[in-house]
């Protein structure tokens, strides 16, 4: 089984109001570098696997779109996209993933982007985890999750309604969200 996967994780926002707020995050890195590690031992590096880690100022949209293109270079049984960190939304209900370089109240990484990589990946399923505030926002609109021809499936995977806000838990040293999904695919 082929697979690819690029993960996600930024607590190290270069705008303060991100990044030194009272909403700070914490555990954003750690959560993507364990997701990132499920996939690398589920599908290791090679011929079957191909695996990228972005961290905090990596997470840029030059390098995130290399990565995609990168990881999905060729005919995949199976693509994840797993995001984890600040999402923001403007008055009209329209939401984005904050990348590294984000300015408060701007748009970053949002739905037309991720339909633009993912229309260029060839593979059976493509599941994406996203794991930020509004998170339902982000993707709210996309054709990407719709089924197509010769596809299996699409489907994403969202901390939160487009409303609401997504947490982290110090008890957990994790997010709510992946903490329960890391635990569930760790489980029989």
């Amino acid at each position: 089984m082929r697979c690819a996967s690029v993960s996600v994780g930024i607590v190290d926002y270069a705008d303060p109001s991100y990044g030194s707020s009272e909403m700070r995050l914490r555990y954003a890195v750690g959560d993507a570098e364990a997701f990132h590690r499920y996939m690398s031992v589920g599908w290791p590096s090679g011929d079957n696997g191909r695996h990228f880690l972005l961290r905090d100022r990596e997470a840029v949209i030059g390098r995130l779109t290399e990565a995609v293109a990168t990881a999905a270079d060729g005919p995949l049984d199976l693509f994840f996209l797993y995001l984890s960190g600040h999402g923001d939304v403007s008055a009209d209900g329209s939401g984005w993933f904050c990348l590294a370089d984000a300015q408060s109240g701007l748009p970053s990484l949002d739905g037309a982007v991720i339909d633009h990589w993912l229309t260029a990946v060839d593979a059976a399923c493509v599941i994406a985890f996203i794991d930020c505030c509004h998170a339902e926002a982000v993707v709210a609109g996309s054709q990407s999750f719709a089924i197509r021809t010769g596809r299996l499936g699409r489907v994403v995977a969202a901390s939160c309604r487009a409303d609401q806000r997504a947490w982290e838990d110090d008890a957990l040293k994790r997010s709510i969200f992946s903490d329960i999904l890391l635990r569930a695919l760790s489980t029989d």
